[in-house]
């Protein structure tokens, strides 16, 4: 799926990560699911300029945020394939 790859994995738990440009950027989200439902979300980062702001909001460069989508789109997608079949 795009180059994700997992890191660990543990019952309900998966952790990928995904690379861009020869090692310089990455970004490492859990995806935490149960029979029914799935939820991605931040873990870790390099270079990819995160940081939480005095106010407590996260902010992260934009590029990620449309990985994170797509990770998810393509993670019904393939269960929407699986349960159709």
């Amino acid at each position: 799926m795009r180059g994700w790859r997992p890191v660990t994995r543990a019952p309900g738990i998966v952790e990928l990560q995904y690379i861009k440009g020869a090692n310089k950027h990455s970004l490492t989200v859990n995806v935490e699911y149960t029979r029914n439902a799935f939820a991605v979300s931040y873990k870790d980062s390099t270079h990819l300029n995160y940081k939480v702001k005095k106010n407590g909001v996260r902010v992260i460069h934009p590029r990620p945020l449309g990985w994170m989508s797509n990770l998810s789109s393509d993670i019904e997608s393939e269960t929407f394939a699986y349960c159709a079949k």
